[in-house]
C-alpha cells in the first residue's frame, strides 16, 4: 500500500510537470530587467520616503546596470521628476562615448549636475552609488569613490520614481540595457558600507533602507515589489497592465560575490518566499527531469 501511494504521488507530480510548461527560471543572481529603450519603464508611485527635500536630507541611491545599445546623447537610468523639468534626483549616462555617469538635482530654480568618469565598457555590469549627507555629493563606481563635491538634494517633487526613464523625457533618453538590485536609503552610506555590500544582497530590514527592488518576482508578475519595510511597490509599465512598455525579466548575470553563502531557504523553495508550494515542487521536478537550471543558491533576499 505504501509503495502504491508513493507511486501515485510521483505520478501526480509528474503530471503537473508535463501539463504545465517549465517556469522561466532565474539565474544565479535571480532576475534582472531588460529595457528596450523605446517605451519600457518601471513606475514607483510617489511617497515621501523616497523623496528628499529641504532642509537637505541624507540619502543613498545604488544599483547595477549594463548598457545594451548606442545612444546619440544622454540617457536616463532612473529619476524622480515632474515632466522633463523639475527634478528631485536624476541619474544618467552621457558623454561622447557614454563614458560619464551623472547625478542631477535641483537647488532653487537651477539644475545642479555632478559628473563622474565611467570607465567600464558597455559589455559588463557596473554598480553605481550616489550619496548625499547634507553638504556633499559622493559618487562611487563598483564600490570605489570616484568623485566628491559640495552639494545637496533639496527640491522634492510629487511625481513617481521611474526606472529606465526619467519623468516624461523623450524616448531617445530611455535606457537601452539591463538594471538590477535598486536600493534607496534615507542615510548617507559610508564608503566601507558600499564596498562591503554592493556585490551581495542586504537584509531588507536594514536601518535606513526605504526602497529595495531586486525584480525577483515571478517572471509573469506585473508588480515590482519593494522588499524594504516601507512597501514602495511599483509596476512594470505605466499602468501595471501587460503591454509594450513592460521591461522584460531575464536571468541576472550580475557578478555577485555572495554565491558561496548558504541560502537561508530550503532548496525546494524555488522562489525563496519561505514556503515550499506547488509551484516550487513543479520547478524542482523540472530541474530533476528536464534539466532546467536550478534555483539560485543565494536567493538575493539576504540572510
Amino acid at each position: 500500500m505504501l509503495r502504491k501511494s508513493a507511486f501515485a504521488l510521483l505520478a501526480a507530480i509528474l503530471s503537473i510537470a508535463i501539463l504545465h510548461p517549465p517556469l522561466a527560471t532565474a539565474g544565479a543572481g535571480g532576475y534582472a530587467l531588460w529595457f528596450d529603450g523605446t517605451d519600457d519603464e518601471v513606475v514607483i508611485p510617489h511617497h515621501e520616503s523616497i523623496s528628499f527635500s529641504a532642509p537637505p536630507e541624507a540619502m543613498t541611491i545604488e544599483f547595477w546596470f549594463k548598457r545594451g545599445g548606442p545612444r546619440s546623447g544622454v540617457y536616463h537610468l532612473l529619476g524622480k521628476r515632474a515632466g522633463c523639468g523639475d527634478l528631485n534626483y536624476n541619474i544618467g549616462v552621457e558623454g561622447a562615448n557614454h563614458d560619464v555617469v551623472s547625478f542631477a538635482t535641483a537647488v532653487g530654480g537651477s539644475y545642479v549636475v555632478h559628473f563622474a568618469p565611467l570607465t567600464t565598457p558597455d559589455t559588463i555590469w557596473t554598480h553605481v552609488s550616489f550619496t548625499a549627507d547634507g553638504s556633499e555629493i559622493r559618487m562611487y563606481v563598483n564600490g570605489e569613490l570616484v568623485t566628491a563635491e559640495a552639494g545637496i538634494v533639496s527640491k522634492e517633487v510629487l511625481s513617481p520614481l521611474k526606472m529606465g526613464q526619467s519623468g516624461t523625457c523623450g524616448a531617445s533618453m530611455r535606457l537601452v540595457g539591463w538594471m538590477d538590485e535598486v536600493r534607496i536609503w534615507s542615510v548617507a552610506r559610508t564608503g566601507d558600507q558600499i564596498r562591503d555590500n554592493y556585490g551581495r544582497p542586504v537584509d531588507p530590514g536594514s536601518t535606513g533602507l526605504v526602497g529595495y527592488w531586486n525584480f525577483d518576482e515571478d517572471s509573469t508578475d506585473q508588480q515590482v515589489r519593494d522588499l524594504s519595510p516601507l512597501g514602495n511597490h511599483g509596476t512594470l509599465g505605466a499602468d501595471g497592465q501587460p503591454g509594450a512598455d513592460d521591461p522584460t525579466r531575464v536571468p541576472s548575470t550580475v557578478p555577485w560575490t555572495c554565491l558561496s553563502v548558504e541560502c537561508p531557504y530550503a532548496p525546494s523553495d524555488v522562489n525563496c518566499d519561505g514556503i515550499s508550494d506547488v509551484r516550487d515542487v513543479v520547478a524542482a521536478v523540472n530541474v530533476a527531469f528536464r534539466g532546467t537550471p536550478a534555483a539560485q543558491p543565494c536567493c538575493k533576499y539576504g540572510w
